[in-house]
């Protein structure tokens, strides 16, 4: 791959103790791949500064419309289409214990310098939605259930 996208070597001018002949790749150093790339556009800005890693918003505050109601502990993904489904909300701090899933499409906001999320419902809705258990599947009429509940539509 250092060869077919033309990424620069460390060591002696790209030649090895073997002097090149296939051997390279045991003997030299490889610039890290990342660098590489960046390396080869050097005009290019690094990431989408709108992208954000869902491991970054793990242990956000929540915010309801009326209330803090707990923190982003981890996410449901659909892996096959690799959306993100629901966010898990531990209300442990706030309420005994209770995680429960709340949609993407409820945010209506996230502050990323307060490492907050705020949401389109109140604490109540939240406090007496269904509980979510990490231990079981998520069948289709949960999800159906939870909307209705919610008083939202897909």
């Amino acid at each position: 791959m250092y060869s077919h996208y033309a990424w620069p070597y460390y060591g002696i001018g790209g030649v090895g103790f073997y002097g090149g002949m296939g051997m390279t790749g045991m003997t030299e150093t490889r610039t890290p791949l990342e660098e590489s790339i960046a390396a080869s556009n050097p005009d290019q800005q690094t990431g989408d500064p709108h992208l954000r890693s869902t491991s970054e918003v793990k242990g956000y505050q929540i915010h309801a419309t009326d209330g803090e109601i707990g923190e982003v502990e981890d996410f449901v993904m659909d892996d096959n289409s690799w959306t993100l489904r629901f966010m898990v909300v531990d209300t442990g701090n706030w309420f005994p214990g209770k995680k429960v899933l709340i949609s993407p499409r409820w945010l209506t906001d996230i502050q990323w310098s307060n490492s907050a999320v705020y949401l389109d419902l109140p604490v109540d809705a939240v406090k007496n939605s269904p509980e979510y258990d990490l231990f079981k599947p998520i069948p289709e009429v949960y999800e159906t259930d939870l909307y209705t509940y919610y008083g939202k539509t897909f």
